[in-house]
C-alpha cells in the first residue's frame, strides 16, 4: 500500500489567499519621522562611545603589562566517519540497521495519525533506498551488531505547509563509534509533486551522496 505524504493538508494550505497589508500615507510619514529620530539618537550615542573609547585608550597600561587572557580548553572532537573510508564495494557488502524514524521542528503541523504514517514510510523507504543502491547489503534489527552501519532517519517539519517553506531530511549514521550525517532540504512544492513517492524520492537523493 502506498504511503502518501499527507498532501491533502498541503493542498488546503496552498489554496488559502495571501494577506497584503497597506499603510496609509499619514502612517507612512509618521513612521518615516520616527525612523529619522531613531537614527539621530543612534548616531549621537555612537559618537559618545567613540569619544569615551579614545579617552580610555590614553590611560591604558602599556601592551607589555597586559596579561594575556586564558585560552579556553577545546573539547576533543567527536569521532567522525570519514567518507573516504567507505567504497561502493564495502557498502554493498555491509550490514545495515535502520532505526525508527523521528521528527523535529514543528511535527504538530501534522496530525498524530499523519505523523504515524510518515514515520513508518520514512523507515521503510530509507531501507528501500539503501537496497536500491546496494543490492547485496544485509539488514538486521539489532543496532549493537558488530560493524553494522546504523541509520536514523529524521525529518525537520516547517511550521506551515506553504509553498515557500521547506523540509529538511537527514540520516544520522554511526558505525564503530564514529558518526556521520547525510542531509538535504526539500521544498513543500517539490515533495508535493512526488506525492505518494515523496519519501522514496527524499531518501534516494540522500543515499546517492554515499559512494
Amino acid at each position: 500500500m502506498k504511503k502518501p505524504l499527507t498532501l491533502s493538508l498541503i493542498l488546503l494550505t496552498l489554496s488559502a489567499p495571501a494577506l497584503v497589508l497597506a499603510q496609509s500615507p499619514t502612517a507612512s510619514q509618521k513612521a518615516l519621522t520616527q525612523a529619522r529620530a531613531a537614527l539621530s539618537q543612534a548616531q549621537a550615542a555612537q559618537a559618545a562611545r567613540t569619544a569615551q573609547a579614545a579617552s580610555a585608550s590614553k590611560s591604558a597600561a602599556p601592551l607589555a603589562q597586559v596579561q594575556p587572557a586564558a585560552v579556553a580548553a577545546t573539547p576533543a572532537p567527536a569521532s567522525v566517519l570519514q567518507p573516504g573510508a567507505w567504497t561502493n564495494a564495502s557498502l554493498n557488502a555491509a550490514t545495515f540497521v535502520v532505526l525508527a524514524a523521528s521528527m523535529d521542528g514543528e511535527p504538530d503541523t501534522f496530525s498524530a495519525d499523519q505523523q504515524r504514517i510518515l514515520l513508518t514510510a520514512m523507515q521503510h523507504d530509507l531501507q528501500g533506498a539503501v537496497t536500491r543502491k546496494y543490492p547485496a547489503a544485509k539488514f538486521v534489527t539489532d543496532p549493537n551488531t558488530p560493524g553494522a552501519i546504523v541509520m536514523h532517519p529524521v525529518l525537520t517539519v516547517p511550521v506551515a505547509l506553504v509553498p515557500w517553506n521547506s523540509f529538511q531530511a537527514r540520516v544520522e549514521i554511526r558505525q564503530n563509534g564514529g558518526n556521520a550525517v547525510l542531509k538535504d532540504t526539500f521544498g513543500v512544492l517539490e515533495l508535493y509533486q512526488h506525492q505518494a513517492d515523496a519519501a522514496n524520492y527524499v531518501f534516494d537523493k540522500l543515499v546517492a551522496k554515499l559512494p
